[in-house]
């Protein structure tokens, strides 16, 4: 949509923007533009990154007149973009990122972290097969650990810190399952 609007007609010399007093010269911001595919992809991804670029989106308005067709449709390109870019879609994977991220921070923080009783009897164990002289190498999966974020991020808790599945003995990942192919479990001798 952007080519076809405003495709090879950003540049100072232009003689329906030369009378006009626009930022976007003075700022050099020219190589923001929509002479090809991959500078219109620039040009939208710094929009979307910055949240708005007054500048380019004056100098792609100030192409037509006002209240014609391609200026309503000029408008119309830059109100969808702007409503399905920055605000939507870059606000929502900005929201999950930091989402996953604080859960992360969550998980490894030893007075947050709640042990299973899958956890504390393979602890159990360690400790009984070290008094023998054995060791057990217990090291969770990539997958388990990445499932136990996902349920830690989804778990539906209210205000008063009751679990959906209270009175379980067990959380959403259901790690009461006992060690299966989640876990790796390897014993060495001494």
């Amino acid at each position: 949509w952007g080519l076809q609007l405003f495709g090879g007609q950003l540049f100072e010399s232009n003689p329906i923007l030369k009378d006009q007093d626009l930022a976007y010269f003075e700022s050099h911001y020219q190589v923001y533009n929509f002479n090809d595919m991959g500078l219109a992809m620039v040009s939208m991804f710094f929009v979307t990154i910055t949240n708005w670029n007054a500048p380019l989106v004056d100098a792609t308005l100030a192409l037509y007149r006002h209240f014609t067709f391609d200026w309503y449709m000029s408008c119309a390109f830059w109100l969808t973009f702007y409503v399905g870019s920055p605000l939507i879609a870059f606000n929502v994977f900005t929201a999950f990122s930091i989402d996953v991220f604080c859960k992360i921070e969550e998980m490894s923080d030893p007075e947050n972290f709640k042990k299973s009783d899958v956890e504390r009897n393979l602890e159990k164990m360690q400790a009984e097969m070290a008094e023998t002289g054995w060791i057990l190498h217990i090291q969770e999966s990539s997958e388990l650990q990445r499932e136990k974020i996902y349920a830690a991020m989804f778990a539906e808790e209210d205000k008063d810190g009751d679990n959906a599945n209270e009175g379980s003995g067990g959380d959403a990942a259901g790690e009461d399952a006992g060690p299966g192919p989640e876990q790796k479990v390897q014993e060495d001798g001494r």
